[in-house]
C-alpha cells in the first residue's frame, strides 16, 4: 500500500489498532477500473470495520461489526 494512501485508509476505517488489509478487485460494478475492499482485522481475525470503495450507484459502502 503506498504511503500516501495509508492515512486515507486509516481515516476510512476509523483505524485504532489491529491489522489493515487492502483487497483490489476488478469488476464492472465499480466506478473506476478497480475497486478496493479495506478491512481492519483484530487479533482474532474479526473485522470490526470494512469499507468497499467506489461502487457504482452507491459510492462507498461501510460496514461495522456490532455486538
Amino acid at each position: 500500500m503506498p504511503i500516501d494512501n495509508l492515512e486515507n485508509t486509516k481515516k476510512d476505517l476509523n483505524y485504532k489498532d489491529g491489522h489493515m488489509i487492502k483487497v483490489v478487485m476488478y469488476d464492472n460494478i465499480f466506478g473506476i477500473k478497480k475497486g478496493k475492499l479495506l478491512l481492519n482485522l483484530d487479533d482474532n481475525g474479526f473485522s470490526p470495520r470494512a469499507v468497499l470503495k467506489d461502487v457504482l450507484l452507491f459510492g462507498d459502502i461501510h460496514g461495522e461489526l456490532i455486538g
